[in-house]
Parts: structure tokens; C-alpha cells; sequence
């Protein structure tokens, strides 16, 4: 698929089984992440929908850490990976890949 064109699919729902499935991708370059696939799946009769970013490609595992020490820190952006685990320890938070 060329850089920045959208394909779009017509197929199956896999909640009403009509054959009215909206299937858009394009890919784009997002800073510090590099190519990624834009997915969108939309029913147009039952109204199902699913999107998903997927990067294209692979990387080393990374670390990152925040500490909340402002009110100000709490309007930072994070965005995890599929793979990525974020863990809250004051909360008693883990959220795992999935």
C-alpha cells in the first residue's frame, strides 16, 4: 500500500453477518513511533465498529517512566503499545498487553 492512500473493502460483519463491512487502512508517520497502519472497521447496518493503530515496525523494548509530582504532570499523553505493560504502584494498578 502507497503512504497516505486509503483503501477501502467492503466484507463481511462479524456481529450481523450482512455483507455491509466498511474496511479502511492508510498508513502515516507518527514522530517517535515511525510508520503505523490506521485501521477502521465500520457496519454500515448494525452500526459495529472497531479501529486499531499497528506499527509496521519492530523495535527494541523500551522503558519508560513518569512520576506524578504536579497537578500539571497529570496532562501528560500516554500512549501504549500492544505489547506494552503499564503498572500504577501507588494505585496498585497493572494493566497487561491485549
Amino acid at each position: 500500500m502507497k503512504k497516505n492512500t486509503l483503501k477501502v473493502t467492503v466484507s463481511k460483519c462479524p456481529i450481523c453477518g450482512s455483507e455491509t463491512l466498511m474496511e479502511k487502512m492508510t498508513t502515516v508517520v507518527i514522530p517517535h513511533f515511525g510508520e503505523v497502519l490506521l485501521l477502521i472497521l465500520q457496519c454500515e447496518k448494525c452500526g459495529f465498529k472497531h479501529s486499531d493503530i499497528i506499527c509496521t515496525a519492530e523495535r527494541i523494548p523500551s522503558r519508560y517512566s513518569l512520576k506524578v509530582e504536579t497537578s500539571q504532570d497529570l496532562y501528560a499523553k500516554v500512549i501504549r503499545s500492544s505489547t506494552a505493560t503499564i503498572r500504577i504502584p501507588e494505585l496498585g494498578i497493572k494493566v497487561e498487553p491485549g
